[in-house]
């Protein structure tokens, strides 16, 4: 999503400017952390073809959200 079509989102969805900045923050700073893996649960990284970068995920749930996100063309 470029910058512009960020912006005409949030216009859209009427987002206080307080949520704008933090949304525009963290689309554009580095993972606070790096996953882990623990008992019970599934950690690896997801290369996105769409986003051009390696998502880690650190649960099954967050893989197949990421999976959906990826296909997903709206």
């Amino acid at each position: 999503m470029s910058l512009e079509e960020f912006q005409r989102w949030c216009e859209a969805l009427h987002l206080p400017a307080e949520t704008v900045d933090l949304i525009a923050r963290s689309r554009f700073s580095p993972p606070a952390r790096r996953t882990q893996a623990r008992a019970g649960n599934v950690s690896g990284l997801f290369p996105s073809r769409k986003m051009g970068v390696t998502i880690q995920f650190e649960s099954q749930i967050e893989l197949g959200a990421i999976y959906l996100m990826e296909v997903r063309t709206v």
